[in-house]
């Protein structure tokens, strides 16, 4: 919530005081920076926070019809440390689990590099956007275990540790669209982005071999499909 009344109040200040004189700049190549924050307008899901960040380097060009550009950057939406749910752990040793000694904990976190590419046609007081991003939305799961109970076959104590590192990286296209309010050398753009993911979650699943006293691991990940929408805002400087 702070974060959110952060951006807004950025916002008002540079739509008040910062950009006194707006329009199209002039016809030319152009570079610049950027740094981003903005935030999603779904509920959160596979445990990331609802805010996104990141910074980029912008170049391109400016004709009589508009302006093209062309961006290369990293984004950051990041996670806490949460603890899994040991209900769900799949069972098929037929452990008996002591859960008051045993702990599954991770973080998730979404980054990546990206590459924009953007149309900006300007008007007298606003310009308008649309473009798409592509990568950017590389995930990674990190967890550490330490499993305590006792086996139902013999009654005998049991301790599982396990730990380790799991990304899911994919190319996704993320279309975008809003607006961009801009000095001669100074802008805001607004715009709505929809992330497309593919999260991830680690199963660890120990199996009995039949007749015997050894175990197995038929350790697995499930992927989920996401389209998450995201209010964006990008503070820059043009060169």
């Amino acid at each position: 919530m702070k974060a959110r009344k952060y951006f807004r109040v950025g916002a008002a200040l540079v739509l008040l005081g910062a950009f006194a004189q707006v329009g199209a700049r002039d016809r030319g190549f152009f570079s610049g920076v950027k740094v981003r924050g903005g935030f999603q307008l779904t509920s959160k899901e596979d445990q990331l926070s609802s805010m996104l960040m990141g910074f980029g380097l912008e170049g391109g060009y400016s004709f009589r019809f508009g302006r093209i550009s062309g961006e290369a950057g990293f984004s950051y939406k990041p996670g806490g440390q949460y603890l899994h749910d040991l209900s769900l752990m799949p069972n098929p040793a037929g452990w008996i689990i002591d859960t008051e000694r045993s702990v599954d904990s991770r973080k998730n976190q979404l980054d990546g590099l990206y590459f924009r590419t953007a149309y900006e046609k300007p008007f007298q007081l606003i310009g308008l956007r649309i473009g798409v991003q592509v990568g950017g939305t590389d995930f990674r799961q990190e967890y550490i275990a330490d499993i305590s109970g006792k086996r139902t076959s013999d009654g005998r104590e049991f301790q599982d540790t396990y730990n380790g590192i799991h990304n899911k990286n994919q190319l996704s296209i993320n279309p975008f669209a809003g607006l961009s309010i801009s000095s001669e050398n100074y802008f805001l753009e607004i715009q709505l982005i929809g992330l497309i993911y593919t999260a991830l979650d680690y199963v660890h699943e120990p199996r009995r071999e039949p007749g015997k006293g050894q175990y197995t691991l038929w350790d697995t990940t499930v992927n989920y499909k996401r389209f998450v929408p995201h209010i964006e805002f990008a503070l820059g400087f043009r060169f």
